[in-house]
């Protein structure tokens, strides 16, 4: 392989690389704003959703002595 073929190769893979970040970034910014419209209609059971997911990961985090 030579030089221009390692570039051209490179290249290629920074588009792609680069596709799925802006892939990512749009599926988290739909997730976010799922969460924040069900945060805002429903305020009482998004905050005992939260609570709830902290105990749990505050259960399987802590230090077993």
């Amino acid at each position: 392989m030579n030089k221009a073929n390692s570039e051209v190769t490179l290249n290629n893979l920074n588009h792609k690389i680069e596709a799925q970040v802006q892939s990512a970034m749009e599926s988290a910014r739909k997730a976010g704003r799922s969460v924040n419209s069900y945060a805002k209609e429903k305020p009482w059971q998004f905050a005992g959703l939260a609570l709830t997911a902290g105990f749990l990961a505050g259960w399987l985090l802590k230090k077993k002595d």
